[in-house]
């Protein structure tokens, strides 16, 4: 687990060039409650880029459920405290977009357009 990181994670990198060459200005250095990936500072966006496993994103579907008591726990409590930091941003006035790693290489055109409609009527 010490090997896995948490920040500048290559869909992290791969979001920031995308956005980059979409020509959006944007932080990396948050304050803010989750320690969001991207900051928007000027509109109060917090982007977050969750791994599919590690957010518990189709984890029972798919039946990759794991099977010691310490992984489900730690896999709902990531889940948990992923809701109770959207709470958090919204109750201090923040919008917060949650994409997933492996949208971030499938499905970029969806996810630019998600960031995108925050932008619109600026």
């Amino acid at each position: 687990m010490s090997r896995i990181r948490s920040k500048n994670t290559e869909p992290e990198l791969e979001l920031r060039r995308m956005l980059r060459k979409d020509g959006f200005h944007f932080s990396t250095y948050s304050k803010l409650p989750g320690t969001p990936d991207i900051v928007f500072k000027k509109i109060k966006l917090a982007i977050f880029v969750d791994g599919e496993f590690w957010h518990g994103h189709n984890w029972l579907r798919k039946g990759k459920r794991p099977k010691s008591k310490f992984w489900r726990r730690k896999l709902l409590g990531n889940v948990s405290r992923d809701k109770k930091v959207d709470r958090e941003l919204h109750m201090i006035g923040w919008k917060y977009v949650r994409v997933l790693d492996s949208q971030v290489f499938k499905q970029s055109n969806y996810v630019l357009s998600r960031i995108r409609k925050h932008f619109s009527g600026l």
